[in-house]
């Protein structure tokens, strides 16, 4: 870990730019990595009560993470953020360093892929030899009270004009077993309120709520793409604890015997070829 540490001496180094892809930069113009970044930082320590997380929003497409050459873990997949409790490593000094060592090997075999990387690895209409690596998303602190939502998964099970029918779960990470109350509000307004038993570490709650007259989501050809906010807060003795929001869109999706359906309304699927020409001028 002596490269990564604090005394680790890094200013030979060249610069990137966070969020972004490494190739997006001239050093890095033809790596395929892994790259290693680091940054140091002054953050006081976290007050009583509270939790510090070191939050990796998005990486591309696999990482290890460092905080003061203390190892945090790793990170796979672009889809959802990485969160680390770095609170009693926060409490030890006032200056840091983190580290990131990202990695986006690229696919041997198109066959037998060992990542999750779609079209960005393998496309038509992209060069096979480019590289999306890199941090995509910031890297952030973040502090809250002590119940933190790691994570919270929207599902829209059935949607019509009249209601919109959605199961959530979320996992709550809390620093003791406590009581704490959840609060769900979808555009601003509360919908749902319910008091939990909470134990130390990682809690998977789930729950339903209904939404009346709801803003449906239609694609284009039938009606504005319209989207709903969903915010799930959690509080502990009164104040908030910790929120976490996702953006969706309310609707219900049909496919019986061959024929799609979007919010009960009947959908003609379009698609379009992109011939050899078309392809070769696209990666030109």
């Amino acid at each position: 870990h002596r490269r990564i540490g604090l005394s680790a001496d890094d200013p030979g180094w060249a610069p990137i730019g966070v969020p972004g892809h490494w190739r997006d930069h001239a050093a890095f113009a033809r790596s395929d990595g892994p790259v290693l970044y680091r940054r140091h930082f002054t953050a006081p320590p976290p007050q009583s009560g509270e939790r510090r997380f070191l939050v990796v929003e998005g990486v591309f497409y696999q990482a290890d993470v460092w905080l003061d050459g203390a190892y945090l873990g790793d990170a796979e997949g672009y889809f959802f953020p990485h969160r680390y409790d770095i609170t009693a490593l926060s409490r030890l000094a006032d200056d840091h360093v983190v580290a990131v060592e990202v990695d986006c090997r690229p696919p041997g075999d198109l066959a037998a892929k060992r990542s999750i990387t779609g079209v960005f690895q393998h496309w038509d209409c992209l060069d096979p030899s480019d590289n999306p690596g890199g941090l995509w998303r910031p890297v952030r602190l973040e502090t809250t009270g002590p119940v933190v939502i790691d994570r919270v998964r929207v599902l829209c099970r059935d949607a019509n004009p009249e209601q919109a029918h959605l199961r959530l779960h979320a996992r709550f990470d809390s620093d003791t077993p406590r009581r704490a109350r959840i609060v769900t509000r979808v555009d601003g307004r509360v919908v749902a309120e319910s008091d939990r038993t909470l134990a130390t570490g990682a809690n998977e709650v789930d729950w339903t709520i209904d939404i009346a007259t709801p803003r449906l989501w239609w694609p284009w050809a039938l009606g504005p793409a319209a989207l709903t906010d969903v915010e799930v807060s959690v509080e502990v003795d009164g104040e908030v604890s910790h929120r976490y929001g996702v953006r969706t869109g309310l609707r219900q999706v049909g496919w019986n015997d061959w024929t799609l359906s979007v919010n009960g309304e009947h959908l003609f699927v379009k698609g379009a070829n992109i011939g050899p020409t078309t392809a070769r001028l696209a990666q030109a």
